[in-house]
């Protein structure tokens, strides 16, 4: 007897999806391979690549006399001010001029590879230059160093006495007041004419609102050193001088190796799932 015929169709069960966790397991020398790759070329670009050197100068408030009546009494607060006040002055026009003239770099290249940061809650402050040339990165912060000593010094030069201080501090509070003036009347015409040069007219303006900002509270603050017998012409001197400066070789051959492993595991999972995927559609016809 002639066995009945089935009716039913076997269907194949589906493979199961592609993870991919599962690609990265089952291809894992893919996921190797690339990393090895990638962080290869991240090794030969860091290695390539030429070095930043930092030089650093440490500088302080000083020549207080602390044995004058008061003279301790708001020290700590108007050094750390002045501190912080002088640090921001460093890539100043007046400072970094004479820097461009002695190095031969443009004032913007100085302005640039410059920078000082004070330290909380001391009357020292550091300054900061960057070089691919260790010599240039030393000299840019000593340079620097001496120019903002001389600006500070010429801020005080002629009668470092309470009564000069005092009539330059109000000359320094009208130019102020001045140039707040100006600043509104270029951000009112700025409003009116809507124009790309009117907007450079209200930086500009903002800029010498911060320039007379500063001058008049490093006049302020010299002036109450002055009234509790503290004033000096040298208000600043260098405490450590730039002898060396530090190579960011290390730390960005870090960063490229890190940078290079991470894109390798990318690169090597992306490949690892579409040769997955597609030895995965193949299977299923």
């Amino acid at each position: 007897m002639t066995p009945a015929p089935d009716n039913y169709k076997t269907v194949a069960e589906p493979p199961p999806a592609v993870t991919l966790t599962r690609a990265m397991l089952w291809h894992w020398w893919i996921v190797l391979a690339s990393v090895v790759v990638c962080v290869a070329v991240a090794v030969g670009a860091a290695l390539l690549r030429n070095p930043e050197y930092t030089a650093t100068t440490k500088l302080a408030i000083a020549g207080i006399d602390i044995s004058a009546p008061g003279a301790l009494s708001g020290y700590a607060t108007a050094t750390e001010s002045l501190a912080a006040g002088y640090s921001r002055t460093v890539t100043a026009l007046a400072v970094a001029k004479p820097v461009s003239e002695e190095t031969g770099i443009t004032v913007k290249g100085v302005q640039e590879h410059v920078t000082a940061t004070p330290i909380k809650e001391s009357p020292v402050f550091r300054i900061e230059a960057t070089s691919p040339d260790s010599d240039q990165a030393i000299a840019l912060a000593n340079l620097s160093a001496r120019s903002l000593m001389r600006y500070a010094a010429k801020l005080n030069e002629t009668r470092p006495d309470t009564d000069r201080l005092y009539d330059r501090y109000r000359e320094a509070l009208i130019d102020r007041k001045q140039a707040k003036q100006q600043l509104n009347a270029a951000r009112e015409d700025a409003a009116e004419r809507e124009t790309p040069a009117a907007e450079e007219e209200v930086n500009v303006a903002r800029a010498e609102v911060e320039a007379a900002s500063l001058r008049a509270d490093a006049i302020g603050q010299a002036y109450t050193l002055s009234v509790q017998g503290e004033t000096s012409t040298r208000l600043i001197q260098v405490i450590s001088p730039a002898t060396s400066a530090v190579s960011d070789r290390r730390s960005t051959f870090i960063v490229y190796v890190v940078i290079g492993f991470v894109a390798g595991l990318l690169v090597g999972a992306a490949l690892a799932f579409v040769r997955e995927s597609r030895l995965s559609a193949d299977s299923s016809y």
